[in-house]
């Protein structure tokens, strides 16, 4: 598919679940379909525009006040000139006539900014939605009760790293993140003593707030240490870690996973989903992203999209049938928690993604499939249905080595 036919796809409506996986009873049909973008068009694309314009004239404003320096490459200003030329690359590309090589970069950027936005999280709430991305306001009161129990995972002890990544609440003292997170402060695979090593020395935090315009480092109120870790798993990249409040902290709710996929996933369906977690700045293609995401890196971010289907991807741990979506996410992501909008459970756990393809996510309901993580009292949504056919992924459990005793001192 060339970019304009891409382009005009995205204001085609989503297509219609099949009726298989209603002919095999996995799921029910929902009572209505769930509400999606407006499909953009000019009028959209210019508010949108127009609103970066706004954005972009007050950033610069309260630099020119502060004397600060920027915070990395600039984008040229958004002129009114150039508003109306992109407008006329989009109006040209939805009549899908020929574009030159400097008409589709800018549909590319278009494309880049405006259909999967990132959102702020100021004091707790979520920033307004941009045009074309309205529905988001209608679950407001969902997405905001579940930002305090998603929060950055520093290392201060490790030299070089700014933070090791995003983690969520999934029990009373339960925090869910990634194996590679985790690496920074645990050795070994598996559970228990026998198999894992806690490393007490770089000491790890979970801070929830870390929000746009938050100091660095983040001085929230409530945070929580990294005391051990119940399990690193052998196939998914997911780790489960142990977790207690520091000072006068109380532990937010838990988030509930998804124990079964969502209603028609796979058969065609677009999941409106969110990921939220902190986003940080890669080396490449730095100019897209400091368009995509404001120049603002490492604080609370709320990105929409759609998770789709699965996906087999070659993780860093071994081959894996992964969740996708295409929600904008950087490496700082890892770790965060991919949130179905329909009834508020987590349906993922992002890992990684690659770029102009697809994102990836641990889909919940598998670690459902897996006693590791139900008997460690992970909250899960609805019944765990355990009369289906084992996995053989699970039989990596069996497999793991566990770690070399110490050699005794003398």
């Amino acid at each position: 598919m060339n970019l304009i036919d891409y382009f005009n796809s995205l204001s085609d409506p989503a297509p219609p679940p099949t009726t298989a996986a209603l002919e095999f009873g996995i799921v029910e049909a929902p009572a209505a379909a769930p509400p999606q973008p407006s499909p953009p068009t000019p009028e959209t694309i210019k508010k949108r525009l127009e609103e970066s314009q706004e954005r972009q004239e007050g950033q610069r404003a309260r630099g020119a006040t502060r004397g600060a320096a920027p915070r990395g490459p600039e984008e040229p200003p958004l002129t009114t000139r150039a508003i109306v030329a992109k407008v006329d690359v989009v109006e040209k590309a939805q009549k899908k006539q020929d574009l030159n090589l400097r008409e589709r970069i800018e549909l590319e950027k278009i494309i880049d900014e405006l259909q999967r936005p990132v959102l702020n999280v100021v004091n707790g709430k979520m920033s307004t939605p941009p045009a074309g991305w309205e529905l988001l306001e209608e679950y407001r009161p969902l997405i905001e009760g579940m930002l305090p129990s998603i929060g950055r995972i520093d290392v201060p002890g490790i030299p070089d790293v700014v933070f090791a990544g995003t983690g969520f609440v999934v029990g009373d003292g339960l925090l869910l993140t990634n194996r590679h997170v985790a690496e920074f402060f645990v050795d070994g695979v598996g559970e228990g003593t026998g198999f894992l090593s806690f490393q007490a020395g770089p000491e790890a935090i979970m801070d929830p707030q870390y929000e746009v315009g938050d100091p660095d480092p983040g001085s929230g109120r409530d945070r929580y240490k990294v005391k051990d870790a119940v399990f690193v798993h052998p196939h998914w990249d997911a780790a489960l870690l142990r977790v207690e409040p520091v000072g006068h902290a109380r532990l937010p709710a838990p988030l509930q996973l998804a124990s079964q996929p969502p209603p028609f996933f796979g058969s065609g369906a677009q999941i409106n989903v969110v990921v939220v977690g902190y986003p940080y700045i890669e080396r490449e293609n730095v100019a897209a992203q400091m368009r995509i995401f404001g120049g603002v890196f490492g604080r609370k971010r709320i990105a929409p999209g759609y998770m789709k289907k699965l996906a087999s991807i070659s993780s860093a741990f071994g081959k894996v049938m992964a969740a996708t979506h295409d929600a904008s996410t950087l490496g700082g992501n890892s770790g965060s928690a991919v949130i179905d909008l329909t009834n508020g459970t987590v349906v993922g756990l992002h890992f990684g993604g690659i770029s102009r393809k697809a994102n990836y996510a641990v889909p919940t309901w598998e670690l459902a499939r897996d006693k590791h993580v139900t008997d460690a009292d992970v909250v899960f949504a609805g019944a765990i249905d355990g009369s289906g056919r084992a996995p053989s992924w699970l039989k990596k459990w069996d497999d793991l080595t566990p770690l070399a005793a110490p050699e005794p001192n003398g």
